[in-house]
This record gives C-alpha cells, structure tokens and sequence, in this order.
C-alpha cells in the first residue's frame, strides 16, 4: 500500500511591492504556524529576523531585509510592520489574525501570509492559493523587475483569441484573483485622426468571457493599468485617473491632474498611495480616496512609471539622469547623468538600479544601452548597446534588454554576456524573464513571441495567429502568457511542460431552441484530477454535468452559472446572462470569441439576433417601396 502523501501548508510572503514568495512546507500534528513559518524561510533562502514575547509566542522583525519600523512616541506616524493572516475556507479569502504565528494550527488552514504593511494598512494580498501569482502593474511589480521566475516553458499553446473590438491594447494585461484587465485605445478613425469611440477598461475571465467593461476617457493609451487593493486604477491619457471596483467595474472616484498631451505614466504604489505624473516634470501622490496627498517636480519631463524601493521613488528623465526623489513627497535627493534619454523604467535591484537609455541626435536614435547605478547616486557601469526604447528584465544570470540589435544579456557586474539577434529592426515591447529563458514580442505586422535561453540562442519562436502587430510586452498569470495587440485582441497561451498546476476555469457555451437550451460546460480547464460541473439556471433549478439540457417556461432572459471543481476542491465560478428571446436556434458566443467569430450569416448586422436583423431588412423593404411610390407619383 502506497504511502500517503503528507500535509502541506502554503505559506506566503508578500513583500507589499508586487513581490511574493510562496512555499508549500510539508506540516504534521503537531507543528505550530511559527514551525511552518521557519521551515518557510529556509526553503526560500530567506534571512529573517524574531522576537519571542512571552508567554504569546513569536512575532516577525525582519524578513530578507524588510524590517519592521514602529516609532511610539509617534503613534500616528507612518510605520512598517509584518502583518499576520490566515486563510479561511468559509469567508474564500485572507483574514488578519490578532495572535500570534505560534497559535495557528497548520493543519486547520489552507494558507498563512505575512504582509510588509505601512500604516494605515491595505490587504488583503492580490495573491490567493488557487491564484498565486497575479501579475499588478505593468512590469509586474513596483520594483519594475520584469519577471516571472518561478516559471520555465519549452514552449506556448494558445487557448484562445479575444478581440475586444475598441482600438489598440498597446499595455500589457494585468491580473489578479483569476480575473484579466486590458485597457483598450478607442477606434481610431485614420481619415481625422480623432477617435470615434471612448478607450476601455475590459475585465474578463480567465477562459475569455467578458465580465464588465467601462469608458476611460479618450486618446491613446500606453499606461498599463495597476491592480492594488481590490481595486483597478487607470491613468488615462487624457490627465484622468480612474479608480474602479476590481470584481464589478464600479465606479469609485476620479483624479483629474490637468494634464492634456497624452503623457502619461502608468501608476504604482509607494507608502500607501498612487503615484503617477501630473503636468510635464510634475510627480503626483493620490490617496486610495482619491484626493491629492503631495506634488513634486523633478527636474526633467519623465515618460515611464517610477521604480519604488524603500524609500525612495527612482525615475529616468527625458535629460538622460537617472533621479531619486524622496518617497514622502519632499524633493529630489539625488540625480546621476547616463546619457541620452531614458524611456523606460528603471528597475530596483537590492544593491543598484538598471536603467535602459537611448541616444538622439537631430531627433534621431543614434545609440542607446544599459547602465548601473549605486543608490548612493554613483554610476557602476554602462553597457553600450543599440536604441533601447524599452525596460530592462532581472535575470537569473544578470539583467537582459531588446535594442534595434536584439536582445542583450548583462552580468549584474556590467559584463557584456550574449546578444541573440529577433531579426527585426523595431524592439517592440520590453522582455519577460522566467527561470532560464527571456520571452519577447517583435513590433511587425507579423508578430512573433521569441524565447531567447540563457546563452543567447533563440530556443523557440512562434508566429502570432491570426497575424497582428504587438507593441506591448507579455505578462504572466497562473501558468498562461497574455499578450495585446494593436488589432485590439488579446491571446492566451498556455506554458508547456510546467510544475504549476493551472487552476480550474469554468467556462461554457449554449445554444438556444425555443425554450430549450443546451448548455455545453467542456470549454472548462485546468485543475487537478476530473472537474465536477455544478449548474444553476437562474430559475431555481440545478444540474450536474459537463453538457445538460434545460427547458424553461417563457422566454425571459436568465443569469445562468457554472460551477467547476476539480479533485482538490478548489472551485472557479462563471455566470452568463443567456438570452432567450429567440424564436430559432441561435449559439451563445464560445468564450474568447466576439460577434464577428460567432456562427453569424453573411451579411448581418454582428452581434444581433436573426430576428433583430429581419426587422432591420423588414424595414428596409419598406422604405424602400415607399419611396419607390413616392418616385412614380411624383412623375405622373
């Protein structure tokens, strides 16, 4: 008889930047949360510091250098703490505990989390156990890393293709909590050069549907949206910085910043608030209520989102220096000239900053590379390269970034190491690093995704189908790359070969006779073992089954929901409304299709009913003899 497995509990480290760490740490009767929490640390090569306060148990000092910060002769002073939380089953979320790690029994909770805080505190963690790795802001953290390396990919799959029909998704999708959001551009009438629709926040399911979407203002859009606290923020590119409702697309409030030429930056966080660029040289801090807390200028005009760490705000101006502007709103500390202008984000590494630069000459890129920089404002190294309009992305080996070259590798040190040729003059969107290979997006009218290995060889490449020009960089989320393109779409492909277990997806498609509907729930993925499909048809009545029928009374339509869960329990959720007024059969929309997809006959109107189109044709006809009377009576 086989052995059976042992207990784990997931634990994780949430390092309140964008940076976590999990670790699933084998428990027995027994062990407190404090043993797991030990056992944690050394998996993870962490330092950590603790303190045992007797007779209560231990609580966290430090942990890989975030150090907990309290002044109390100050109790309203800002402050650093590691917070304690646990997961609960019932509530199907974190709850903060008030005790102490030692009195959690791993052995009754799924999860443990420690949470780097500021005061006044913010939670729970973006990162769940079914969902451990959302992707927040638009180079994945606040420190600009890049990078996903807890994954490695012999290659990709594309699961499915949306097009979201709005205009250009020219920033990457961001995720969180088994939820996507993509920022549409608006479509662009190319005669006037004016936008005849609004630009667009999308928030959909992992398997492609649309949950809700809301106008953004207008113009185009190159800042990525940031996930932070339950809540999505978009700097639009008309000054407007929008805060929605992540699970329901609400409304919560605006910031206008006044600011007209489209420059915008996409926002991070930084003590508790929203950081993003006001009027040129201008630096804004919004609270999480949406008022203005501080404005700073920095002393050159800056296109690309800061890079926070500790206490500092680190941006690249358009001057060519590399600024570090003090995080609590006071000014400038210190600057450092690299050399031409610097486009993208810096990243923030433990001990020095990378940043990417590119000079110009006459308004022409003749030069660019990548540089290092102390955080005593000292210049490390300069490693020449090409144009480099893009981000840098941390390695295991170093630091890589794509120019009009290709894609060059930089030992932490500054040594040149490889550069790998994409055969295409235009950079595209910045490099996404995994464990042992860097992922890239050439800018053409036939995009290709590139996975360079960590010697410089082009391992893979794919061309993305159908053909569409991607100017944004990939992101990662639960074992599938997203990318967006300039067409408007957004595609998602599973990484082959990996450890990670891609949680399940619920997701359906239906077809109406009548009042008649079959409901076919194969579309669902992921997960371990064989899903379990639960339906509620928005009547009162339920089924089991991955494919069922069911008859209703009248036409009216109804919120139907499928409910998959797999051998572990872990479940996905996915309500539709499905319409029912349809006098012949008509086929729901398969997830990751639109209307223009969708088994629609020539000629009609996308995305109306058959029976919406005959009274369009209808009253055609009719407009049609009218006039034609009107023309004869007119002639006699």
């Amino acid at each position: 008889m086989a052995a059976e497995e042992p207990s784990t509990c997931a634990f994780l480290i949430d390092f309140g930047n964008g940076r976590i760490l999990w670790a699933d740490v084998p428990v027995a009767e027994g062990m407190n949360g404090f043993e797991v929490y030990e056992n944690a640390t050394a998996m993870l090569g962490l330092a950590e510091t603790n303190a045992y306060q007797p007779p209560y148990g231990h609580y966290i000092t430090s942990i890989d250098g975030y150090t907990s910060t309290i002044n109390y002769s100050c109790p309203v002073c800002p402050y650093d703490i590691w917070r304690l939380l646990k997961w609960s089953d019932e509530v199907d979320g974190w709850t903060w505990t008030s005790t102490m790690i030692d009195s959690i029994d791993p052995l009754a909770t799924r999860a443990i989390a420690l949470m780097f805080t500021r005061y006044p505190y913010v939670g729970p963690p973006t990162a769940t156990p079914q969902h451990r790795d959302p992707w927040i802001s638009e180079r994945h953290d606040f420190l600009n890393s890049g990078s996903a390396l807890s994954y490695s990919a012999s290659g990709v799959d594309m699961k499915w293709r949306l097009d979201l029909g709005n205009g250009a998704i020219d920033v990457p999708v961001i995720s969180g909590a088994g939820r996507l959001y993509a920022l549409s551009s608006g479509v662009l009438n190319r005669t006037t050069d004016t936008y005849q629709t609004s630009s667009k926040l999308f928030c959909f399911a992992q398997s492609g549907d649309v949950l809700w979407q809301e106008e953004v203002g207008s113009g185009h859009q190159d800042a990525a949206p940031l996930l932070w606290d339950g809540t999505v923020y978009v700097h639009s590119a008309d000054g407007i910085l929008y805060a929605f409702n992540a699970e329901n697309g609400y409304l919560k409030w605006t910031y206008c910043t006044g600011k007209t030429d489209g420059n915008v930056t996409s926002p991070i966080v930084c003590n508790n608030l929203i950081i993003i660029s006001g009027n040129p040289g201008e630096m804004l801090a919004v609270t999480r209520s949406g008022t203005l807390n501080w404005s700073m200028i920095v002393p050159s005009t800056f296109a690309s989102s800061p890079a926070a760490f500790q206490d500092l705000l680190l941006v690249g101006g358009e001057d060519g220096k590399l600024y570090a502007m003090a995080a609590n709103g006071s000014g400038e500390l210190w600057n450092v000239t690299v050399g031409g202008t610097i486009t993208g984000s810096p990243v923030a590494l433990d001990d020095r900053i990378v940043i990417t630069y590119t000079n110009v000459s006459e308004g022409t890129p003749i030069g660019g590379g990548m540089a290092a920089v102390s955080y005593y404002g000292e210049l490390i190294w300069e490693a020449p390269t090409a144009h480099t309009p893009g981000s840098a992305a941390v390695t295991p080996d170093g630091v890589v970034s794509v120019s009009s070259h290709g894609m060059t590798s930089v030992s932490l040190d500054g040594q040149p190491q490889w550069t790998a040729p994409l055969n295409s003059t235009d950079p595209g969107g910045s490099p996404l690093a995994i464990n042992g290979m860097t992922l890239v997006v050439t800018k053409e009218d036939r995009s290709r995704l590139l996975a360079v290995n960590s010697h410089g060889f082009v391992e893979w490449e794919k061309v993305i189908e159908p053909a569409q020009t991607i100017a944004s960089s990939p992101s990662i989320s639960d074992n599938v790359l997203y990318l967006a393109s300039s067409e408007g779409s957004v595609y998602a492909f599973f990484l082959e070969d990996q450890q990670w277990v891609v949680p399940p997806v619920s997701s359906f498609a239906y077809t109406v006779n009548g009042t008649t509907v079959h409901f076919d729930g194969s579309l669902s993925y992921g997960g371990e073992g064989e899903l379990v499909y639960n339906w509620s048809f928005g009547d009162g009545q339920t089924a089991t089954g991955v494919s069922v029928d069911h008859t209703y009374e009248n036409k009216t339509d109804m919120k139907v929901t499928l409910i998959v869960t797999d051998s572990a329990g872990l479940k996905s959720e996915l309500t539709k409304m499905v319409v029912l007024g349809c006098s012949t059969q008509e086929p729901g929309l398969e997830p990751g299709a639109t209307s223009d997809d969708a088994s629609t006959p020539s000629g009609m109107f996308p995305g109306w009913p058959i029976w919406g189109t005959g009274i369009i044709a209808l009253v055609v006809i009719l407009a049609l003899t009218l006039g034609i009377r009107r023309a004869k009576e007119g002639k006699k």
